[in-house]
């Protein structure tokens, strides 16, 4: 089921066009932008946006501009968890595996110090339930971050399903931004 959910959300995700994805990632960025939580963070995890995905760069460009102190995911493929590494800029970044953009070098961020996770998924419901890419990391991931850290979901309207299966490895978002809405758990 999460694995044919997952497909045909990457289908409808890899149908838009690049002009779309960037209108609809302006949109989101203007949403996050505008939230108390956001406001409030003082380190903020940031997944960089790759092929069909919500667009960040410009998210993680302007966060470092207002002084925000910015980690993106590192990822060890073999443990198979991922961990926080401070940036300072985008030109920190390289392409790795999979065609993810990871630091090259870099501080790495404790994950109890983080105060908001911006997630990226396949898919997410009206109960800010999550669909990932199936191999767990962010899921892991978010397991150990304090409580009061703030999990949002970035996600284009037609990857948002009425609901999605549910296990107990899966961590729910504390709310989910389109380019039209946010959805609150």
């Amino acid at each position: 089921m999460k694995k044919l959910l997952r497909l045909q959300n990457l289908q409808k995700r890899n149908s838009l066009s690049q002009k779309e994805i960037i209108e609809k990632s302006f949109a989101i960025k203007e949403r996050l932008f505008s939230l108390q939580e956001f406001k409030k963070s003082e380190k903020i995890l940031f997944y960089v946006g790759i092929k069909s995905e919500a667009r960040t760069s410009e998210m993680i460009g302007e966060a470092l501009g207002l002084g925000k102190t910015v980690a993106v995911p590192l990822c060890d493929f073999e443990k198979k968890e991922m961990r926080a590494v401070q940036i300072n800029s985008l030109d920190c970044l390289e392409e790795k595996k999979f065609g993810l953009l990871e630091p090259k070098t870099g501080k790495k961020i404790p994950v109890q110090e983080i105060d908001l996770i911006i997630v990226p998924g396949t898919a997410f419901d009206l109960k800010c339930e999550r669909l990932g890419y199936g191999g767990g990391f962010f899921d892991r991931f978010l397991k150990k971050t304090k409580k009061s850290a703030k999990k949002i979901g970035l996600a284009f309207e037609c990857n948002i399903e009425k609901k999605i299966p549910s296990t107990s490895r899966d961590v729910k978002m504390d709310k989910i931004i389109t380019e039209k809405r946010i959805i609150i758990a």
